[in-house]
């Protein structure tokens, strides 16, 4: 695994990410990691299988977006990932999807600018896609957006937020804060998103600031 890269490789091939005109959160951070056949990744529950993708695969380069919030919870954590040959040609792409993960190079559908895959961001959840159709597939896509907003709290994996420590009325604030804020009715048209190169980082360095983004957010709320 190699997260030194320079970041500005990173940048040659980062996903143009399009999201609901009407999206109300936006991206914080991206970490960013490259791994070679078999290894594990770090922010994600998987391990690389290089020759599924093609034989002539050679790396992976991983994205994961980082956002305060789900439109459901605070913390929200999304990916994708871009494959190349040797000859730093794309050879597939994937997307997360709420924990698991689906094909995102899918011929006739997706689009590949330059070494630039086109990712469409489900409204409010950011389940990456190749094309927005595929969400229709999600029950209560609508829902979430508006009477299920906020109803997960603060949901972050352990080892975030082992120095946290919330009450339940303390969390039904959270609750009440996400649905105050960010409820929406997402209008199904897509803008791309501006993702500035700056908020481009070395995953290992945005997983060391995630526990503070907590705090900072749980002190907007709770103060």
């Amino acid at each position: 695994m190699n997260e030194t890269m320079d970041l500005n490789r990173y940048l040659e091939y980062a996903p143009r990410i399009f999201v609901d005109e009407k999206e109300p959160i936006p991206f914080r951070y991206v970490g960013c990691s490259k791994y070679t056949q078999g290894e594990s990744s770090r922010s994600f529950r998987r391990a690389y299988d290089l020759p599924s993708v093609s034989p002539d695969t050679c790396d992976v380069l991983e994205y994961a977006y980082y956002m305060d919030y789900d439109i459901q919870h605070l913390y929200e954590l999304e990916h994708v990932w871009v494959y190349r040959d040797k000859e730093g040609a794309v050879t597939g792409a994937e997307g997360s999807c709420h924990g698991k993960y689906w094909n995102a190079m899918i011929p006739g559908v997706t689009v590949l600018e330059g070494n630039h895959v086109c990712m469409y961001a489900q409204p409010g959840k950011h389940a990456m896609a190749a094309d927005p159709r595929y969400f229709q597939l999600m029950p209560g896509r609508q829902d979430a957006c508006n009477r299920l907003a906020g109803t997960g709290g603060l949901d972050a994996p352990a080892q975030y937020v082992k120095d946290i420590s919330l009450t339940p009325e303390e969390n039904e604030r959270v609750k009440e804060y996400i649905r105050r804020h960010f409820s929406f009715e997402p209008a199904w048209q897509f803008r791309e998103a501006c993702i500035e190169p700056d908020i481009y980082l070395p995953w290992q360095e945005l997983q060391e600031k995630i526990p503070q983004l907590l705090r900072e957010e749980l002190g907007r709320i709770l103060t």
